[in-house]
Parts: structure tokens; C-alpha cells; sequence
């Protein structure tokens, strides 16, 4: 597994950047959050990370880079990662299991989070492999991964 000390630096234009504990712990955060959310491959994994930059970018105070140099961040990043990966005993690929994977091989329930755009609220859709389907109104998004995660955990329990 990654951890937070790969994103406590990075280089851009020949110069090494050392971030603060809060902002690196940012990212490795946003970059764990991606895991459990998304199937990460070596091809899109610099896509996934360009858009956690882009969003450190616009979110902190302090300019470390200019936004032109966050593809070339990425490609720093993803090169890092793919290096300890490797390192740890993988030949190839970049396909870690995630509790979606899990999940969805073992229990036989499908969800997804999302907001409803007419009422602005969190929802959470749920449907079996019987076709029943339930759409769950959440307060808030982090209530709406509570739930999610209940629900993974009855239905790989269940198996």
C-alpha cells in the first residue's frame, strides 16, 4: 500500500517541493478515496492523480506550482507509485482490490452514490440481483458512504 510519505514531496521545473503534513495528508486521502471509489490501471492512474492535483490546486492557500505544471506533477507521482508497487513484488499491473471489487464478487447487491439534482440531496441507489431497487435519501455525503459501506458489509457477510 502507498503511504502518505509518497506525497510529501514532488519536483517540478528541477526544484524539490517538500509539502506540510496537512497537505500531503490531503492527497494521500483524495488518492485512497480514489482506490476505494474507482478501478485504478498504470493507463488511467496519472488521469485520477492530475485530478486530485487540480483539486489541491484550487483548494490551498499557498501556489507550490503553477496549474500548467500539474500534468507534469502527476506524471512524477504516478512514476513514484508505480515504482514501489513494483517494488513490492508486483510484475504488472496496478488493479489493488477495493471493498467495491469485494463487494461486488461476493455479495449481490449494486450501488452507487450520487445527488439528486432536483432536490439537491445526497442519494444512494440500491438494487439487488432480483431486480428490487430502492432509492435512499442521505443528509450528507458522508452519511451517504455510512451507508454504502453497511450495505457492503451485509452483503459480503450474507455470502
Amino acid at each position: 500500500m502507498i503511504n502518505i510519505n509518497t506525497f510529501s514531496k514532488f519536483t517540478v521545473n528541477r526544484c524539490q517541493v517538500l509539502l506540510n503534513e496537512s497537505e500531503s495528508y490531503f492527497i494521500y486521502s483524495k488518492f485512497c478515496n480514489m482506490l476505494d471509489h474507482h478501478i485504478i490501471t498504470e493507463d488511467n492512474l496519472q488521469c485520477h492523480i492530475e485530478n486530485i492535483l487540480k483539486e489541491f490546486y484550487y483548494s490551498c492557500n499557498n501556489r507550490y506550482f503553477k496549474k500548467k505544471n500539474i500534468k507534469n506533477i502527476s506524471k512524477y507521482y504516478t512514476n513514484k507509485i508505480l515504482k514501489e508497487e513494483i517494488g513490492r513484488g508486483r510484475e504488472s499491473g496496478f488493479n489493488p482490490v477495493t471493498a467495491d471489487k469485494v463487494a461486488n464478487f461476493y455479495g449481490d447487491v449494486e450501488f452507487e452514490k450520487g445527488v439528486d439534482t432536483w432536490g439537491e440531496e445526497e442519494i444512494a441507489y440500491v438494487e439487488d440481483d432480483k431486480g428490487n431497487e430502492k432509492v435512499l435519501k442521505i443528509d450528507s455525503p458522508d452519511h451517504a458512504s455510512v451507508i454504502v459501506n453497511q450495505i457492503k458489509i451485509k452483503s459480503i457477510t450474507k455470502n
